[in-house]
């Protein structure tokens, strides 16, 4: 867990103390939006090289959360990314990247 997420975590649990709804957690101040979150590592080799052509959000984790299960599928079909391929160990990584994204 990121020092950034364990922030998130502590700010949520302070709220859930003062008695926040447990769902407000947008409410909370200073967390960070998905769609304004740029995606690192494995996530952002991939997009930049085979995503960004296409997707052009697709370097904001919003991108990969919205689309995580459908992202999933056609990757491993072969499906995507169109007019290329990626090599089992690429896609290996980048579904296990999107898998760990939250």
């Amino acid at each position: 867990m990121s020092d950034g997420d364990k922030a998130i975590m502590i700010r949520w649990l302070k709220g859930q103390a003062e008695g926040m709804r447990p769902d407000s957690v947008t409410d909370i101040p200073n967390m960070p939006d998905p769609a304004k979150v740029e995606v690192i590592g494995v996530l952002k080799t991939q997009s930049t090289a085979k995503c960004l052509s296409c997707h052009p959000t697709a370097k904001y984790a919003a991108f990969w959360l919205d689309r995580k299960l459908d992202i999933n599928a056609r990757v491993t079909s072969g499906d995507m990314p169109r007019g290329s391929t990626m090599t089992d160990a690429n896609k290996k990584a980048l579904l296990d990247a999107l898998e760990g994204l939250k």
